[in-house]
């Protein structure tokens, strides 16, 4: 099965390596026990996109209404509930819920990767901002797209994860290649003529990957290796999953072999504690290409709100080859140049930074040059690439009421008999966290731009680099070290 599948999918244009053709059909409904003829018309048709039919309401259904001049306040146009399970059950009154029956798993290339800065921001709907994943899916996960995603988002599939939960070692970075298992529903805030937009919302557990350089405790030198994070979590922010109801597996394909004697090699770096460890296997066996990680959660007691790791695999170098192949680097960002925009009342940028896997933030940052030191030492092979990423947003008054409880559960504004009653609720919510002297501009400003770059680790220097949207730059340094 799994061969015809690869030739299936070869047929359909698939580029690149696949991280597990078994992760196709994980989850599925009928998994892989499908047909060929079932699997190339399941696999490669969009779901519906009637949103209306698992619960979504019309936008307009819920009008939570201020003061006179502000009705269409966009931050405050509710839609309840505003995000319903594609599959499994959706009564959550009667409290049975599935979570194994709403789960899928999506693999591609994140094209985006940042956060958000515009959430709506009371509880249940947001504990913090999301960090949303922008997902280029490889081609035989078109069954979670709609024709929304295919046709008004240019076949873009969302994920999104409540940052106050997800740990800033575990953020991907633009270009990253990602497996992301979760929650499949419909977005029904934004429906348009072709329907509602899916997503995983939120996830549960994400494995990502990129190349660097290694030291492993076999090799004298450092190697070229992939590297896996990943990370599971039961906290999603308006809604929590088990981790511990099933098993996880991720391939982690290996780099090119270095000598006839090499023999695949690993390191595991725990992130949190780890009642079990990784089982990783060489596969195939006769001829290994990709090390695969199973992570036996099943059935795991006590029952676990989290659990992390990163994985590296590569070879050995029994006859030290590899000890000129790879660079020593020093990246320093320097500074951060925002333009100073009048329509803002005050500068309180929020701005985020990753290199490589390796993130910071700075909060409440003024408009102009601000110095950053941000410095990290890696070690990169010359086809290998430095990964820079950077977005953020500018905080207005919605920040101040980010996370605030307004006593409302996800039950609550999921009861259609009592929408009347949850959006006033929400409305004294609102008047309560920010009081009668509304803004009308109060809404977070997003659209400052992102930065993802690819830098060649041979071009050494220093280097401004401005965001997509012109409103800040970053200055960076790359030397070897």
């Amino acid at each position: 099965m799994s061969i015809s599948l690869r030739h299936l999918f070869a047929k359909h244009g698939l580029e690149g390596m696949l991280i597990s053709i078994r992760n196709s059909l994980k989850n599925h409904p009928n998994g892989e026990q499908m047909s060929m003829r079932s699997a190339h018309g399941i696999l490669f048709t969009p779901v519906s996109g009637n949103g209306f039919l698992r619960g979504c309401r019309d936008p307009n259904s819920v009008r939570i209404d201020l003061v006179p001049g502000l009705v269409n306040l966009e931050v405050l146009r509710g839609v309840l509930p505003s995000w319903v399970p594609i599959a499994g059950n959706t009564n959550l009154l009667a409290g049975n819920v599935d979570h194994i029956g709403e789960t899928r798993v999506v693999e591609g290339i994140l094209t985006e990767s940042k956060i958000s800065g515009t959430d709506f921001p009371f509880k249940p709907w947001h504990l913090y901002y999301d960090w949303n994943f922008h997902v280029k899916a490889d081609p035989q996960y078109t069954y979670l797209l709609s024709a929304t995603n295919i046709q008004d988002k240019n076949g873009d599939f969302e994920c999104e994860w409540d940052t106050s939960v997800l740990p800033q070692w575990a953020w991907p970075q633009t270009g990253n290649r990602i497996c992301i298992i979760g929650r499949w529903i419909y977005d029904c805030g934004h429906p348009t003529a072709n329907g509602h937009k899916t997503e995983i919302h939120p996830p549960k557990a994400i494995a990502w990957f990129r190349w660097e350089a290694i030291k492993f405790a076999q090799n004298v030198n450092a190697v070229r290796a992939n590297i896996a994070t990943i990370y599971l979590g039961s906290k999603g922010g308006y809604w929590d999953q088990p981790i511990n109801n099933q098993d996880y597996t991720f391939d982690l394909y290996l780099p090119n072999k270095i000598h006839v004697d090499s023999v695949p090699i690993w390191n595991i770096i725990p992130k949190t504690s780890l009642p079990v460890f990784p089982v990783i296997t060489p596969y195939p066996n006769d001829d290994p290409k990709l090390l695969r990680i199973t992570i036996p959660l099943k059935g795991s007691l006590p029952t676990l709100e989290e659990y992390g790791v990163i994985v590296s695999g590569g070879w050995s170098d029994p006859h030290g080859i590899e000890a000129l192949k790879s660079k020593h680097l020093r990246i320093v960002v320097n500074s951060i140049s925002i333009e100073d925009n009048e329509i803002f009342q005050r500068d309180e940028w929020y701005i985020y930074i990753g290199i490589n896997g390796r993130w910071n933030f700075w909060k409440n940052l003024d408009s102009g040059r601000t110095s950053l030191d941000f410095i990290l030492e890696l070690d990169l092979y010359s086809g290998d690439f430095i990964n820079i990423t950077a977005c953020g947003f500018e905080a207005d008054e919605v920040d101040n009421i980010m996370g605030k409880d307004i006593g409302l559960s996800w039950t609550d504004v999921s009861n259609s008999s009592k929408l009347e009653q949850n959006a006033k609720k929400i409305r004294n919510g609102f008047l309560s966290g920010i009081g009668a002297g509304i803004d009308p501009n109060m809404e977070n400003e997003s659209d400052i731009g992102t930065i993802s770059i690819l830098h060649s680790p041979d071009k050494t220097g220093v280097f401004t680099v401005s965001s997509n949207k012109n409103i800040y730059s970053i200055t960076y340094k790359v030397e070897v070290a």
